[in-house]
């Protein structure tokens, strides 16, 4: 088991060594005070919990459900979904964890959130049904700011910033499709890279990913990455709910808690086989629409591409005479990201491809 003070050891990387954390309460940032309603006991310190979101200008009140599960001292781990409202894999995984998990064998601390962002859940949209805006565009947020800006600083000031790693997960939700994937950013902090990249590969989803998203500013990993902890997103597809990617979630978050040796249980097998690691290195591995229109895809996710390979094409709506303007992949490599809802606009991100991942980058050159 981990304890304070000990180095945690991944497949062949040493993470930091953990500092000495202190549970204590989730507060409200603006009064101080401790929020947990309808608090139930499931055991020696774990508990779910509901963290009350002010009402503002007549919008609606609601609750971030959350559980806790705390056994001395260690590391705090995060799993946080539904940033998004159109992303259900997290959330249905999340959930049943939460009901499965006690802190009989945790060493340290775990906060479960699945549901991050209830509106947006129950609206079934990306963005907020209250303000129209990304949750995962927010971030740190605002206290006094639109609503989701002071969810995001709600979350940030009661979980986030208590956690020494983060695993956020996503889908494509409607409008995209990504290769069921762990994913990670390029970091210059080479400690925190082969940190972060240690737990990635933990997680044994059947893709693990490193990308440059630099271009977006207000993401959750930005801040997490910016406090010098670990973050892994999880990219499990998109479009629908499958029970497949139900699963790749189930078992990457189970695959997390057992590699920081909390719950005694196995680590669970890999989906199908190893993992497979590829690296977007740029954002010109990305391509996106010149043209508004319908979007008609050529390849499907996990299809080896050729540069300027062409990848699909945008139809005009507004005259019948007009040819589709095809659209070509940027580089040779695996389509891992694709357009699922056909209609875009111009600027619209339709295709992301990965090449074999270089290991050289991990090597620790600082000895």
């Amino acid at each position: 088991m981990i304890s304070i003070g000990e180095t945690i050891e991944g497949p062949s990387v040493a993470l930091r060594t953990v500092a000495r954390r202190r549970c204590g309460e989730l507060t409200h940032p603006h009064s101080g005070r401790s929020y947990v309603s309808k608090n139930i006991e499931l055991g020696p310190n774990a508990s779910f919990g509901h963290l009350p979101i002010p009402s503002r200008n007549g919008e609606p009140e609601f609750q971030v459900p959350y559980a806790i599960f705390t056994k001395g001292n260690g590391p705090t781990l995060l799993l946080i979904s539904g940033v998004h409202g159109d992303e259900y894999e997290g959330p249905v995984a999340l959930g049943a964890l939460c009901r499965e998990l006690n802190s009989n064998n945790v060493t340290g601390r775990v906060i479960i959130v699945p549901y991050a962002n209830p509106l947006a859940l129950r609206a079934g949209t990306r963005t907020s049904p209250v303000d129209q805006r990304d949750l995962n565009r927010s971030f740190p947020g605002v206290s006094n700011g639109q609503p989701t800006e002071e969810l995001a600083d709600i979350l940030k000031r009661n979980f986030i910033s208590k956690a020494d790693a983060v695993i956020d997960f996503h889908t494509g939700g409607i409008a995209s499709r990504w290769l069921p994937c762990a994913m990670m950013h390029h970091l210059k902090d080479k400690k925190l890279l082969q940190s972060t990249f240690a737990l990635m590969s933990a997680l044994a989803t059947p893709t693990a990913l490193l990308i440059d998203e630099s271009d977006k500013p207000g993401m959750l990993d930005s801040v997490v990455e910016g406090s010098g902890k670990i973050m892994v997103c999880c990219e499990l597809g998109g479009g629908l709910i499958s029970r497949d990617t139900v699963a790749i979630a189930a078992r990457a978050a189970r695959n997390a808690l057992s590699y920081f040796n909390k719950p005694k249980v196995d680590r669970e097998i890999r989906c199908k086989g190893p993992t497979r690691f590829l690296e977007v290195p740029n954002h010109s591995w990305t391509v996106t629409a010149s043209s508004d229109g319908i979007f008609e895809p050529f390849a499907e996710v996990g299809d080896f591409v050729q540069k300027d390979q062409p990848i699909g094409c945008v139809h005009a709506l507004d005259n019948l005479t007009h040819m589709p303007i095809v659209s070509k992949s940027a580089a040779a490599g695996i389509l891992v990201f694709r357009r699922a809802f056909g209609l875009v606009s111009i600027g619209t991100r339709l295709s992301i491809t990965a090449k074999k991942l270089e290991f050289t980058s991990f090597d620790d050159d600082d000895k």
